[in-house]
């Protein structure tokens, strides 16, 4: 059973007359992200919108009267973007190796003024299944939608094990009122760890250009595993034997500063994928965007040309991708035709209000949803035998489900 607890304690400056002043916490936003290992690292992350706090970080098993202190890591703050607009607050972050799975942990954030007291539970080393929550875009013109979706998958999973966003968190990556949005609207489910996909939103300037996804990186401090010039953006993590990959499927947007980034990132991918066959790992991979078309005309795109043979030749079972804001499961496919022993891929639909009416159902598809009425939510559950899939309309309407047969290599 997981707890998610936190709460913020005000401290108070006393005045010369003797009255205390309250003054607000300042700690936000304390987040879980997700370890390279599932069951026993965690990152927590939060953000502070004062510059040049020195925060202090805490932890010890629930009952344990020993504490330990971990180094605390300082994001690198976004700039100012546009005259008039809010800069990025600062970020923080501890990356806590060691844990030991199905074990409550304790901690405080403590700074100056302030202090945020809160708790996790470690998973379970060897359950019957690990529940798991995966979003399609949550950017919105009202963040007010992704919020009633995130507060849906709760109830619906009030005990997830990990959420996944696929990218595409906002709608501009330079807007940081847009980032407080989605963060205060989201923020019923921040004690669950995150694992965010990069999406191509994300590297966008506010004048609409491509750019750097400077505040993702520093909001999202994931596993710094990833291809030579994408740290923290691409990378992967293990939940027990399954391992997850999340590609940067963004050369469009990134390319032209990072040469060769496809080749570099698919000789990656192969080596992730060599390892996970001698690990006798089950491999799921996390795509923003499909390795086709978009929308779907019935040719791969630089992405499918990449990363499709690697797929098919290390038989990956399962894909999901994001980026066309419809549900779509596809038949198990192999070299883009339908076979048994093939790797299926869904497209995860929408979490927030943006719809996208140039959407299709391709030929390969055995389940579509335009997603025009309402966002979805994907609820997947690792077993031993396989991965269970159900996806759902907000309103708690299920739209879909399958069962993906998986061995270990």
């Amino acid at each position: 059973m997981k707890k998610r607890v936190l709460h913020a304690a005000c401290f108070g400056v006393i005045s010369a007359f003797g009255l205390v002043w309250p003054v607000a916490a300042q700690v936000q936003h304390v987040m879980q992200i997700v370890g390279e290992d599932g069951l026993t690292s965690r990152t927590v992350a939060w953000l502070d919108d004062r510059a040049g706090t020195y925060p202090v970080f805490s932890y010890k098993k629930k009952g344990d009267t020993y504490e330990k202190t971990a180094f605390v890591i300082w994001g690198e703050r976004p700039p100012l973007y546009a005259e008039g607009t809010e800069r990025a607050w600062q970020s923080y972050a501890v990356r806590l190796t060691g844990l030991e799975a199905g074990t409550e942990y304790v901690y405080t954030v403590a700074t100056e003024t302030d202090r945020v007291d809160g708790a996790f539970t470690m998973p379970e080393k060897s359950p019957l299944e690990y529940k798991i929550s995966v979003m399609g875009d949550s950017q919105s013109v009202d963040y007010g939608e992704w919020g009633k979706t995130v507060n849906a998958a709760l109830r619906h999973m009030p005990q997830a094990d990990l959420r996944i966003s696929m990218g595409d968190l906002t709608d501009n990556g330079q807007a940081w009122f847009q980032w407080k949005a989605w963060l205060d609207e989201g923020r019923s489910a921040e004690n669950i760890p995150l694992a965010p996909v990069l999406g191509n939103h994300e590297a966008y300037s506010m004048t609409w250009t491509f750019a750097e996804p400077e505040t993702y990186r520093s909001l999202f401090p994931v596993p710094q595993n990833g291809p030579e010039g994408q740290t923290g953006l691409a990378y992967f993590f293990d939940y027990g034997d399954v391992r997850f990959i999340s590609l940067n499927t963004n050369e469009e947007e990134l390319g032209a500063t990072r040469p060769n980034m496809l080749t570099l990132e698919a000789g990656w991918l192969e080596k992730i994928l060599k390892q996970s066959e001698t690990e006798h790992k089950r491999v799921i991979l996390l795509m923003h965007r499909s390795p086709w078309s978009t929308p779907y005309s019935g040719a791969k795109d630089v992405n499918g040309t990449a990363f499709l043979p690697l797929i098919d030749k290390y038989e990956v079972p399962l894909v999901f991708t994001a980026h066309e804001h419809c549900y779509a499961r596809s038949y198990p496919l192999r070299e883009g035709r339908p076979e048994a022993k093939g790797t299926v891929y869904i497209t995860t639909g929408r979490s927030g209000s943006e719809t996208w009416a140039e959407a299709v159902r391709r030929p390969f598809d055995v389940a579509y949803d335009d997603c025009m009425d309402l966002p979805v939510y994907v609820e997947l559950r690792l077993r031993k035998d396989g991965f269970y899939v159900s996806a759902y309309k907000r309103d708690g309407r299920l739209i879909d489900e399958v069962i993906i047969p998986t061995k270990k290599k």
